[in-house]
């Protein structure tokens, strides 16, 4: 039987409306191409300095779809989501949220917190909250403020996270920067303005490694902003990269997010209450993984380190860096990686999509539909290595987790279908968390047509004293 479900989107996955007029401001694509509503739609974006004034726009319904959105990889967000959930008879409430105000904003998180008593009202049950990205950070902190409310957190079954910055992204600070710049849309200097203004892209940042403990579980530090030295440290606090006309608002956010969420925990604080986690974390996307932070105090100099994965522990979804998205841990936290590139239905589904990734639709179906998890064994071919014919190997990035997410005894992989027959067994690194990354020349991969290559991965694991396998099939340009 299907479950109840609220679903937030990420940043910035909300439309902002007028208040007064319920006229579209975010995303008004046609006002921002055109220069003569630019300047107006922009200066209204500005969120405002003080949170308690009348504000002139309201949050809107999840962005549903866009064919092609370059800010914060929403393309086809919502709507492909809403597909997948319709499938098992789930209809979510959903939870639009004012991106430009922070996420423990008084009035937004009275709205959520309404928006789930309406929805397991209506129900008769609790509720599963579905949060992607950002959205994760918002339903976090409504939970940890209720800690000691039973009645409430009574109300939530579970949190399904999809690629959540639990420990920051550095996706906001390549725009606050102006190393990045909103499409075709807007050039760097206007997203750096628009998102520099935005108070939830300061709560995106990494936190104080001061304050909490920014290492994995097997105690390695994130590393995702170091200084010269190669020291942990915070954008948040290190602030010679502050634009100088919007030094004292920037602070003004910087300040708030550091007091306000600059102690969250690699685990969740609820008192005596538990609540279980399913952390969906993407794996093998080219993914901005740490920024580092030179120069004289006054006059910071921020470059960024792209990685894909290839040593297991780095690379991310293409916006969250790994390390940030599987810091979550506890009791109640089941971790499942995905592995983003080609899967073998022949797509690749990045951060914005992660719950169109096999893996995160197996999940999907199983928690909220009553489906049975099917084994949640999957690989993927790098996006890049897939496509680029000049490449003579290919790399395949490959995950053999449990049914709670832990990784499943005497995992093996083995190549087939090969020019020159097959490889033989390849053992999963015991320290991979279930992870595990092959490399096949590209001239052993059989022709399968005139476009395209074609192998096959032999998976073989134990379970319950019994081999088990499984046989995916995978294409590549030829």
């Amino acid at each position: 039987m299907s479950k109840p479900a609220v679903f937030i989107p990420g940043y910035p996955g909300t439309h902002i409306l007028e208040r007064d007029t319920g006229k579209k401001v975010f995303l008004n694509i046609p006002g921002l191409l055109h220069p003569g509503s630019k300047k107006r739609i922009l200066k209204q974006l500005e969120a405002p300095d003080d949170l308690t004034a009348v504000d002139p726009l309201v949050a809107g319904e999840p962005i549903r779809k866009l064919a092609k959105f370059l800010f914060f990889d929403l393309a086809k967000q919502a709507d492909s989501l809403y597909g997948i959930l319709n499938t098992i008879g789930v209809q979510p409430a959903r939870f639009g949220w004012d991106w430009r105000r922070p996420i423990f904003d008084t009035g937004m998180q009275t709205r959520l917190k309404q928006a789930i008593e309406d929805e397991a009202q209506r129900a008769q049950a609790p509720v599963t909250i579905i949060a992607h990205s950002t959205g994760g950070l918002v339903a976090r902190y409504l939970l940890e403020s209720h800690k000691n409310d039973a009645a409430f957190l009574g109300l939530v079954e579970r949190v399904i996270g999809f690629g959540v910055p639990w420990a920051g992204t550095l996706k906001s600070l390549l725009f606050l920067t102006g190393t990045n710049g909103f499409g075709s849309f807007l050039t760097k200097p206007e997203t750096k303005r628009v998102v520099s203004l935005s108070w939830a892209a300061f709560d995106l940042l990494p936190p104080d490694p001061d304050k909490t403990v920014m290492e994995d579980n097997q105690g390695r530090p994130l590393r995702l902003a170091v200084d010269g030295a190669g020291r942990q440290v915070t954008p948040l606090l290190k602030r010679g990269w502050f634009a100088t006309d919007l030094a004292s608002q920037m602070g003004m956010r910087a300040d708030a997010a550091d007091t306000t969420l600059g102690q969250r925990t690699p685990s969740f604080s609820l008192g005596v209450h538990s609540i279980p986690v399913t952390n969906v974390v993407g794996w093998g996307a080219e993914t901005a993984v740490r920024a580092v932070m030179t120069g004289p105090p006054d006059q910071l100099d921020v470059t960024f380190v792209i990685e894909e994965g290839d040593d297991l522990q780095g690379g991310g979804d293409a916006t969250v860096p790994r390390v940030s998205a599987s810091w979550l841990r506890g009791a109640d936290v089941n971790t499942y990686h995905v592995p983003v590139g080609r899967d073998h239905g022949g797509k690749t589904h990045p951060h914005s999509t992660l719950w169109r990734n096999p893996g995160g639709r197996n999940l999907l179906r199983h928690l909220l539909g009553g489906l049975p998890l099917t084994p949640f064994v999957y690989g993927a071919v790098d996006a890049e290595d897939a496509l680029r014919t000049s490449v003579p190997n290919v790399r395949v990035r490959l995950v053999a987790l449990d049914s709670e997410g832990n990784p499943l005894s005497d995992a093996t992989v083995r190549v087939t279908d090969l020019q020159g027959g097959p490889t033989g067994a390849s053992d999963f690194p015991a320290s991979g968390e279930g992870r595990h990354l092959i490399v096949i020349p590209r001239n052993r991969i059989r022709p399968a047509g005139p476009q395209h290559r074609r192998f096959t991965l032999e998976f073989a694991w134990q379970e319950q004293g019994q081999t088990k396998s499984l046989q995916r099939s995978y294409f590549v340009t030829r």
